[in-house]
């Protein structure tokens, strides 16, 4: 376990540093949830997630979009690099009346049964995961002994979001035409970022002014990268899928017939 705070503007601290070390073409699954979602940072997972989309590995996304501020545009960029509809790719944009969804947490499982899960403030959004934001967060994986059971709980948090029917709050998008459709409904905008209003004061003006300003601890690379793979397996999938979790996690592999599928940690 380890603890990462950019309080200390480290770039070693930052969300970013670590995604850099773990997105490597070991992991075979990826589980995210983020109370507040942007486009930005999605190039850290282009290499990792085309993969992952041309078998048809999990990847699960549950993304907030608390007082409408997640946009249609940033959501449509994250369809595409999730490669949806497929299978085993599953997106979920929450939203509550009277509160937030607000967790933080990554979690991706490797091909050899190992799992590593960040766990804290930041969220998938570029400020939170270059650390423009100051945000701290603890570092688990089971390779330096961390507890399997706790990081099979993470995971599971995610996946009982797609496997519970009906559950309030949340709304599956595997297409464009459910991000209209969110639209529509006032759960995404497709405007500016809402922003929060100041107090137009001599005294308000002057602390702004004053007050000291940070920098990204690191840079981020762009989204132009983000394509569809052109062998993407691209079954259209029910909003809930109806398969346990175990059934979810096997995938194909070369020399054997496609009607033969593998656990992946055999």
């Amino acid at each position: 376990m380890q603890y990462i705070d950019s309080g200390n503007r480290n770039s070693k601290q930052a969300l970013a540093s670590w995604l850099l070390t773990v997105l490597t073409p070991e992991v075979s699954e990826a589980r995210c949830q983020s109370g507040f979602f942007s486009a930005d940072p999605l190039g850290l997972f282009v290499p990792t997630f085309n993969r992952l989309a041309k078998s048809d590995c999990v990847t699960s996304f549950l993304i907030g979009s608390n007082d409408q501020a997640t946009s249609k545009d940033d959501v449509a960029q994250l369809i595409q690099l999730l490669s949806l509809p497929r299978t085993n790719g599953r997106l979920g944009v929450i939203q509550f009346s009277n509160a937030f969804f607000h967790p933080k947490t990554y979690h991706f499982r490797r091909y050899d049964g190992s799992q590593c899960a960040y766990v804290g403030s930041a969220n998938l959004t570029g400020q939170g995961v270059s650390s423009l934001h100051i945000e701290a967060g603890i570092l688990l994986d089971t390779r330096d002994g961390d507890s399997e059971s706790v990081l099979n709980d993470i995971a599971r948090s995610v996946d009982e979001w797609f496997c519970i029917p009906s559950r309030e709050g949340v709304n599956y998008v595997v297409d464009d035409a459910d991000v209209d459709r969110l639209v529509t409904s006032g759960i995404l905008r497709t405007g500016p970022p809402p922003r929060t209003a100041i107090q137009n004061t001599g005294a308000a003006n002057k602390l702004t002014q004053s007050s000291p300003k940070l920098k990204p601890l690191v840079t981020l690379p762009g989204t132009s990268l983000i394509t569809t793979p052109s062998s993407v397996q691209t079954t259209p999938s029910p909003a809930v899928p109806s398969a346990p979790i175990s059934a979810l996690v096997s995938q194909k592999k070369e020399g054997f017939p496609d009607g033969i599928l593998f656990d992946p940690f055999a």
